[in-house]
């Protein structure tokens, strides 16, 4: 009895399993010959290898192939297709070739010839070598191939195409090309639907007027936006940006550039950085805040400036008339002068540098204070000082607390080699000159004049010349009092002095 039950159970088995691979069977359409104008079998193979010659048409559920003839092996639903191919899947995909080999069971169809085309409503792609899944609706080519559609033509050694998605993956020697820009890429993933082309490897981009660098983004090729993720930068011959990222409109000329932001201003020599930019190309303009430095070169030497905010922006778009301007505790270092103020403005085409709000100007062992200093340069270089409204210079005299002094209501300062040679005192002038044989100090003259002149020789007092009759005291050195020793509103701030460029980074008020 035993036995006998467990007879029927196998029995029972084979049924159920025997059922389930019919059913598993039913499941894939077998492949059908709609025309052929020749048909034949080849006994060798047995009846299984049917021969089809002229206008051979085969219709798998949505999916029909013509070609001119064809080896189709039915009990294996597949067949090998020679000359004229061309593959229609409903009316959204056509496909051409030379050769095809396709297998009905897993619709996966392998074209070949000197020109495979596939055409969706949205794109053209060619190629020589051309794998297609219809039923994951995913095509891929493997050696070398072109995709155009109504806004760019772009080619890679190998791509897969996602029908459903309507997106394509390219890899090596990637190119894209519209009408705004070429684009090289290791690695790219392009949307026929959206226009957008996502950058996954090193990514170079080049217009007329603009070359773009990623490693990682995308870009709109439709409205030619970008946004810029990696090791960026944009560079227009004139700018180059550089950032962690990059957000930029080429049709509006814009972008936004955040962390580790550099902008190279090559005509001016100029280097902008920090943690936030904006930037327009014309009206040309920028604008830097967070951890702003500036880095202005000169012969020789460069001045490093720091604030809270930079901006900068062309006058016209015709003359090359900029102007830069740092505003919110201004501090700069340069070897040969260092400089602070609240509010500073460089205007290009005057070269001018203009320091506002409570400004402070050092050169080598003098200190400059006014209400308003401008320092116009010539050749790159400090040519004269303008020093307007309680102007008071101060010198301190070599390894000594004496301090010569000059105030007026306004100043010129000369320079000669980028040191002081000449101070022009106009109107309310005033001094305090140590004088000395040598080193040894003779007197301290103390003196009043409309109008006056300084000479300075290596940095120091050399000679006064008073243009009108002066008013004056001569004191030994011995008898001089303190109160006599300093001008009214003295006030030397050698501790809130920039001694390097890292200083400038430390406020004090």
């Amino acid at each position: 009895m035993m036995f006998r039950f467990k007879k029927v159970i196998i029995f029972i088995i084979l049924i159920v399993f025997s059922a389930f691979l019919g059913l598993a069977q039913n499941t894939v359409k077998r492949i059908q010959i709609v025309n052929s104008d020749s048909l034949t079998f080849e006994k060798s193979k047995g009846a299984d290898l049917k021969l089809l010659y002229g206008h051979v048409v085969f219709k798998q559920d949505d999916i029909i192939m013509h070609c001119d003839s064809a080896r189709f092996y039915s009990v294996n639903n597949v067949f090998d297709a020679y000359g004229s191919i061309h593959i229609t899947q409903g009316d959204t995909v056509d496909v051409w070739g030379d050769s095809l080999h396709y297998d009905g069971n897993t619709k996966f169809a392998q074209l070949r010839g000197k020109v495979v085309k596939m055409r969706d409503r949205k794109m053209i792609l060619t190629t020589r070598f051309f794998d297609y899944d219809m039923n994951a609706s995913l095509g891929k080519y493997f050696d070398g191939g072109k995709i155009i559609d109504d806004e760019n033509t772009l080619s890679s050694r190998t791509g897969i195409y996602y029908a459903d998605k309507k997106e394509l993956f390219f890899k090596d020697k990637v190119k894209l090309q519209n009408k705004e820009y070429d684009v090289s890429t290791d690695t790219l993933k392009y949307n026929t639907n959206n226009h957008i082309a996502y950058f996954l490897g090193p990514t170079t981009m080049i217009n007329k007027e603009t070359t773009v660098f990623t490693k990682k983004g995308w870009y709109n090729t439709k409205t030619d936006i970008a946004q810029l993720e990696k090791d960026s930068w944009v560079n227009n011959k004139e700018k180059k940006v550089n950032a962690d990222s990059i957000y930029y409109d080429k049709k509006k000329g814009l972008g936004r550039a955040i962390r580790n932001v550099v902008i190279n201003d090559t005509t001016q020599h100029l280097t902008v950085k920090g943690d936030y930019a904006y930037f327009k190309e014309k009206p040309e303009y920028f604008f830097v805040k967070n951890n702003v430095v500036a880095e202005k070169e000169f012969e020789g030497d460069t001045l490093f400036l720091h604030s809270d905010t930079l901006i900068g922006f062309r006058i016209d778009t015709v003359s090359d008339n900029r102007i830069i301007k740092a505003y919110h505790k201004v501090r700069f270092f340069k070897k040969d002068i260092q400089g602070k103020c609240d509010s500073l403005v460089y205007k290009t085409k005057d070269s001018v540098i203009i320091m506002n709000t409570h400004p402070i100007l050092w050169s080598e062992k003098s200190q400059i204070t006014a209400k308003l200093i401008s320092i116009f340069l010539k050749n790159n270089e400090i040519d004269h000082i303008n020093i307007d409204d309680m102007a008071f210079i101060i010198s301190q005299e070599n390894d000594s607390l004496n301090f010569n002094q000059v105030k007026g209501a306004k100043m010129v300062a000369y320079f000669k080699n980028r040191k002081f040679s000449k101070l022009d005192v106009t109107k309310n002038g005033e001094t305090i000159y140590f004088m000395r044989d040598g080193n040894s100090l003779t007197g301290v003259n103390k003196a009043e004049c409309e109008n006056l002149t300084v000479l300075f020789k290596n940095e120091e007092v050399d000679e006064v010349i008073f243009r009108q009759k002066p008013k004056g005291t001569m004191f030994p050195p011995d008898k001089i009092l303190s109160k006599d020793s300093k001008l009214q509103d003295f006030n030397w701030q050698e501790n809130v002095r920039p001694k390097n460029k890292n200083d400038i980074f430390r406020w004090v008020e």
